[in-house]
């Protein structure tokens, strides 16, 4: 960065799960990185709980070398997100880094909107024409802007 900072975007890494590419941030060594996390939404479907447990236990291990790390997105997905990732917070301190939100890191308030999509969707439905246009083939939904 232009204050000689290094910043990494790992978004999709989810965790990171892969040994390969925890090693591949460490050996980069950024002051600040933007990580997805574990997809603790999918855990035990699409992607098993010991996979979810190691992007978490991975995940702390980078507090030893990365100082800020900025989560996102995939993590974020699970209204309980920050207890599963208790583990890293708590080994973030110890080795005096920090790990926050991507709003945190701006200064602004968390809000979870994917986790409470079902609540949301209770509360404020999606217009019928927008429901319309979510049944039309993809072909047509590329072409045409949605109702929104």
């Amino acid at each position: 960065t232009r204050l000689g900072e290094r910043f990494m975007y790992c978004p999709d890494v989810q965790g990171p799960i892969s040994k390969k590419t925890l090693a591949l941030i460490l050996s980069e060594k950024p002051d600040v990185a933007m990580i997805g996390g574990p997809p603790l939404y999918l855990a035990g479907f699409k992607v098993s709980e010991e996979s979810v447990r190691l992007g978490i236990s991975n995940l702390a291990k980078l507090t030893s070398v990365v100082r800020h790390i900025i989560l996102d997105h995939h993590l974020l997905r699970d209204i309980n997100w920050r207890s599963f990732t208790a583990p890293a917070y708590e080994e973030a301190f110890k080795n005096n880094s920090q790990i926050m939100t991507a709003a945190e890191s701006l200064g602004q308030p968390n809000r979870i909107l994917e986790a409470d999509r079902r609540k949301l969707y209770e509360s404020e439905p999606p217009s019928e024409a927008f429901q319309k246009w979510l049944r039309l083939p993809n072909e047509k939904r590329r072409l045409l802007k949605p109702p929104i």
